[in-house]
């Protein structure tokens, strides 16, 4: 069971810890009452080694993508993931099928979202070691159109309406800049 300690720390807290004080029952039983097809016993692993927020959840019959807030701050965040995927799937754009999203802090001790899994690579060095070189031209051809495309929509008709600069009194690159620059977070 998750205490209410483990559900207040910090952004660092150890993704191994989490996982160990996880209670599964009760994500098993939301997930089986909301997601069409959910069957149990599930296991849970960080969907990457360092990965703190994304985990894989895996079933019987299938693998789904959890993605939770580390620190209540972040449930905004959060949300608006989670409307803009769901947003964007009408749209044809390939992103994971959103399925649920949940705000009660007691079942993981945070808000969280379930989406489909997606099988794919993830490159961390942007030359793609290893990779022959049509193969990176390929990549970074359908990069290109998928951001071309995605940005054709009109942000308030995908659920992120806040990025729509007229919309937005606060400067979006600004804000965002804020939000990861430690130093403007403290006034410096």
């Amino acid at each position: 069971m998750i205490t209410p300690a483990a559900r207040t720390r910090p952004a660092a807290q150890d993704t191994a810890e989490w996982l160990l004080n996880l209670e599964p029952g009760p994500l098993e039983a939301f997930c089986t009452r909301t997601i069409p097809g959910f069957r149990t016993p599930v296991s849970i692993h960080p969907a990457r080694p360092n990965s703190n927020s994304t985990f894989i959840v895996s079933t019987p019959d299938s693998r789904y993508a959890l993605r939770r807030a580390i620190e209540p701050s972040q449930k905004a965040d959060l949300e608006r993931e989670f409307r803009i995927l769901a947003g964007l799937i009408p749209r044809n754009f390939p992103v994971p099928r959103p399925l649920i999203y949940c705000d009660n802090d007691k079942l993981i001790g945070g808000a969280f979202f379930v989406m489909e899994y997606i099988e794919g690579r993830h490159y961390q060095d942007p030359i793609m070691p290893g990779a022959p070189s049509a193969y990176r031209a390929k990549a970074y051809g359908s990069l290109n159109a998928m951001l071309a495309q995605l940005h054709s929509f009109d942000p308030r008709v995908i659920g992120a309406p806040l990025l729509h600069a007229r919309d937005n009194p606060i400067k979006y690159p600004g804000h965002a800049q804020e939000k990861t620059n430690p130093a403007r977070q403290n006034g410096e």
